[in-house]
């Protein structure tokens, strides 16, 4: 049986293209598919949350935030599918900040889904002593 979650992008196409600025072309629209399943995949892993409504069989409101995550993910690898930094030619030379086009999420982009998940990295400890709790 399929992954239900699958069948739910948390982004489509359109959103990729308003990123670029531009309609895709049948190949790289092909690849933003497969991308945008590769990274939704990942950022239900990171916010570990679906994101789907069971009774209307859709994705529920994705955060703005998540979305665009995803977004901008994938329209940089379809900018860029080589993941290329710099480029000479001839005396002209123009060279990127470290780029990553790849699906892997960085870890800032991590950070920004599980906020918007409503992961906080704060936690809780225990200031009191259990009953049973021995003194040395």
């Amino acid at each position: 049986m399929a992954n239900a979650s699958n069948e739910f992008p948390l982004i489509d196409v359109s959103d990729v293209e308003t990123r670029l600025g531009r309609e895709l072309d049948p190949h790289e629209q092909a690849r933003a598919e497969s991308l945008i399943d590769d990274v939704s995949a990942m950022v239900r892993t990171i916010a570990r949350t679906e994101w789907i409504d069971p009774f209307k069989a859709s994705t529920t409101a994705v955060p703005a935030a998540v979305r665009a995550v995803i977004a901008n993910r994938v329209a940089n690898n379809i900018h860029n599918p080589d993941g290329l930094k710099s480029e000479t030619a001839g005396v002209y030379t123009y060279q990127r900040a470290a780029v990553n086009t790849g699906a892997l999420l960085t870890s800032a982009e991590e950070n920004i889904i599980r906020r918007a998940a409503g992961h906080s990295p704060a936690w809780t400890q225990p200031t009191t002593r259990t009953e049973n709790a021995s003194c040395f």
